[in-house]
């Protein structure tokens, strides 16, 4: 198992860094990644960072964004975490769902992550997201 660790200040520039440095160890760690699902993957981490500093944190540059990735295998599990007070998930997955709701602007990054992972789950207080998802070589 392999694992990767990153905590940082919010601030948009280090969230995309970070996209970047976890892409490169997922790169690393499995060399034959498909490149459909490193694209799936940058966008699925650059989403949930940059959600995490400006609704999480509200772009507060005293509060910290953490990430971690977990590789078992083919299967990454990820987790990312602000300092923010969470949010009421249940009503904003339940929106996801309905198809009068597909082109709102709020919402839309986190819930492609959502529907772009194999499993996706909330913390009880809304300030962590963790995911699933299965790798597969070309």
């Amino acid at each position: 198992m392999r694992l990767f660790k990153k905590i940082f200040y919010s601030d948009l520039i280090e969230a995309k860094r970070t996209t970047i440095e976890a892409i490169g160890f997922l790169r690393e760690s499995f060399p034959l990644l498909h490149e459909d699902q490193a694209a799936d993957l940058r966008l699925i981490f650059n989403e949930l960072l940059m959600n995490a500093v400006v609704h999480g944190n509200r772009s507060d540059v005293n509060k910290k964004v953490s990430i971690e990735i977990e590789i078992d295998g083919g299967r990454i599990h990820s987790r990312v975490t602000d300092e923010g007070p969470g949010f009421d998930y249940r009503k904003t997955v339940t929106e996801w769902n309905a198809d009068d709701n597909l082109f709102d602007d709020h919402g839309r990054g986190v819930r492609l992550a959502y529907h772009m992972t194999d499993m996706f789950k909330f913390s009880e207080k809304g300030n962590v997201i963790e995911f699933y998802k299965r790798l597969v070589a070309e």
